[in-house]
């Protein structure tokens, strides 16, 4: 081999070399380029992160469910009733049997019962309650539905209502939410377990999210404690819807207004059942 041809060897093994090098490094670059193309198409498909309270936000607005009455004064008669999150209502009947009970606990009486409107996954608002209704278990229904059905079934019975003076936080409204609708279906208390509610400082136990059965003020106390809007409460066994609406042990004035009486229509209601509220709260002392 001749100098000539070595030389062009030399020429032709390093075109190679340098051939390969630039296809190497092309190769790299569309890979490289493909690669952050396809994150890029990928990251833009993905869903941003879902922030639970987003879904929480009042944006629905609700329509007029019956009337309520200004506290003291029903001659300036009824304004619409526009429920909202964190409503408390009372409901009390002359059933012979449901005032027994109250009075055998040493409570006078009324209201009978409590519930709370919150606001279901699905954007609606619902009541939640528990041992009345016509089911004995944690319940959600409709607002109208149910306050007009327990018109309908207890002749002389009267329903309040505590507005609660705010529009509660996303957070707030996304805890209530998951408290209720984790409760569905658990029992209503055995009779045995008020008894401790008639001796003088109630000595019970405090309430947690698992247990298997509530009392009906218990429910409604311990869902506005885990929402955040009952802050310092303690033991919810031991307080009666009697507590709520009167503001006993504790005061709830400053979060929401005082009971107003609710009608399905304009009609003011002119009679109201033995030992109602209405008719000994300047008797009873808050505290």
């Amino acid at each position: 081999m001749n100098f000539t041809e070595a030389s062009l060897n030399n020429v032709h093994r390093h075109a190679h070399r340098a051939f390969v090098f630039i296809m190497l490094a092309l190769l790299g670059f569309f890979s490289t380029f493909g690669c952050r193309q396809h994150r890029f198409a990928t990251l833009s498909k993905k869903k941003p992160q879902s922030n639970p309270y987003l879904s929480h936000q009042f944006t629905q607005q609700h329509s007029k469910i019956g009337w309520i009455w200004p506290r003291g004064n029903q001659a300036d008669g009824p304004i619409p009733y526009v429920p909202r999150e964190g409503d408390i209502v009372f409901t009390s009947s002359i059933s012979p049997k449901q005032t027994f009970e109250y009075l055998a606990i040493g409570r006078i009486g009324l209201p009978h019962h409590v519930l709370l409107v919150f606001k279901k996954s699905d954007g609606c608002l619902a009541t939640l309650e528990v041992g009345a209704g016509g089911d004995r278990t944690v319940s959600v229904r409709s607002i109208p539905i149910r306050l007009n059905k327990h018109k309908d079934l207890y002749d002389g019975s009267t329903i309040a209502v505590r507005q609660i003076r705010r529009t509660l936080s996303s957070e707030e409204s996304y805890k209530l939410t998951c408290f209720a609708e984790s409760q569905v279906g658990k029992q209503f208390s055995k009779p045995i377990s008020f008894l401790p509610i008639a001796i003088p400082g109630r000595p019970v136990s405090d309430s947690t999210n698992s247990q298997s059965s509530w009392y009906c003020s218990e429910l409604i106390v311990q869902g506005l404690r885990t929402s955040g809007l009952f802050v310092g409460v303690g033991r919810p066994k031991a307080i009666v819807p009697e507590d709520l609406y009167l503001d006993r042990k504790y005061d709830l004035s400053h979060s929401w207004l005082l009971p107003q009486d609710w009608t399905p229509d304009q009609n003011p209601k002119h009679t109201r059942p033995l030992f109602d509220p209405e008719k000994r709260s300047s008797v009873l002392s808050k505290g």
